[in-house]
């Protein structure tokens, strides 16, 4: 039914360290390419099929490159992202460096997996994740700022169609923008089989070894940005018993962004209550969500919350924010809290390390409910918008 279509994609966002605009894209775009014709771009170069798919299938090792490369990549792209224009300059680039592929797809269907559309003559997507930059400007850089409310609202309006990732972002951008509902689609992210697979003895050995990690922890996954809420949730660590925090240390995996989190962090980390890996291995992300024992993803706002699927389908109890679209997300299946209540988060952190009863029966809920989700399915939704736009 999906087979034979033509799609032109911008991987801007596959650029190391991956987040979760980038496994998305990439994830959608591995599902897309087995039966269609699918080209790509970013700010660099064209890709075509075949250089496309040797990206994807090189995607992992390519991210796993030296210590010095996992360092300095990050620190790389939010120094460009503060230069005056930056986005300006990379767009105008990024159009003079693909012209003749633009030109050459024009009856391709154009899907910008990242907010903003490039100047296309033919049919075009935009996905849209949240609006936290209308909501919460505050954590985003002025850079980005600038360039999402200078453009956003054209691409809306150019777009043939919009995708977002959540009932919730749905309803905001519905609200933010006079569209008619028609317009929005929803393609949610999902989680691969990797996180429904049982942890082995050998393995889970192995990810200890490397990462140096004890037999239990407390696991949180996100870029190091204030939006991530790191603060209130060390505050709220900090706030257990001394010996709850040395029998699970907090174990905290994501990109270094930006933040006064150092401050916070450093003390503890040198009483060994926190334990930071920064970016790790994509491949052993599902291995280090399966070894903790339990997971914590406060964020302020979410259009989804990847994190909060992957932990609940790796068979781990999850703890997450009321607000946004991780209610949405959870299902029923996880603890939700105010994720600025320092002290209900507290509470709640000690009950479940303490009641183990109560931890397995949490995890065993959001395993369930995440069983059915595919990431087959959401490229499906996708392919069929674009089936559907071509008809018309």
């Amino acid at each position: 039914m999906n087979k034979n279509i033509n799609i032109l994609a911008n991987i801007n966002s596959l650029q190391p360290p991956i987040t979760g605009i980038g496994r998305y894209t990439s994830q959608l775009l591995n599902h897309m390419i087995v039966e269609n014709n699918v080209q790509a771009f970013d700010a660099v170069r064209s890709y075509s099929e075949e250089e496309l798919k040797q990206k994807l299938a090189n995607l992992d090792n390519h991210l796993l490159g030296t210590k010095k490369n996992q360092l300095l990549s990050p620190l790389l792209k939010e120094t460009i992202k503060k230069l005056p224009y930056a986005y300006e300059i990379r767009q105008f680039v990024q159009q003079k460096k693909n012209q003749k592929q633009f030109e050459d797809c024009r009856d391709y269907i154009y899907w910008e997996p990242n907010y903003i559309l490039q100047p296309f003559d033919g049919l075009s997507v935009a996905t849209i994740y949240d609006l936290s930059y209308i909501k919460y400007p505050q954590y985003h850089t002025p850079g980005m700022l600038k360039w999402l409310e200078k453009n956003l609202q054209s691409t809306i309006r150019r777009a043939d169609a919009i995708v977002t990732i959540s009932d919730f972002s749905k309803n905001e951008i519905l609200e933010q923008f006079r569209i008619p509902e028609s317009k929005i689609s929803i393609v949610s992210p999902s989680v691969s089989d990797e996180f429904k697979t049982s942890l082995t003895k050998d393995v889970a050995d192995r990810i200890r070894l490397k990462y140096d990690l004890p037999a239990q922890y407390v696991l949180t996954v996100g870029t190091l940005e204030p939006r991530k809420n790191l603060t209130t949730l060390l505050d709220a660590y900090a706030r257990l018993p001394t010996k709850l925090k040395q029998s699970f240390p907090l174990v905290i995996v994501g990109a270094k962004g930006w933040g006064n989190q150092q401050n916070l962090l450093k003390p503890m980390v040198d009483r060994g209550e926190v334990i930071v890996l920064g970016y790790v291995d994509q491949q052993d992300i599902s291995s280090l969500y399966k070894a903790s024992s339990l997971f914590v993803y406060i964020s302020l706002y979410e259009g989804y919350g990847m994190p909060v699927a992957e932990a609940m389908a790796s068979g781990v109890a999850v703890i997450s924010s009321e607000n946004s679209a991780m209610s949405e997300v959870a299902g029923g299946a996880a603890k939700l809290v105010n994720p600025l209540d320092v002290e209900q988060i507290t509470d709640s952190i000690q009950y479940y390390l303490q009641e183990e009863g109560a931890r397995k029966q949490l995890a065993e809920k959001g395993q369930l409910h995440m069983q059915n989700q595919s990431w087959q399915k959401s490229t499906n939704d996708l392919l069929a918008l674009f089936q559907q736009l071509k008809k018309q």
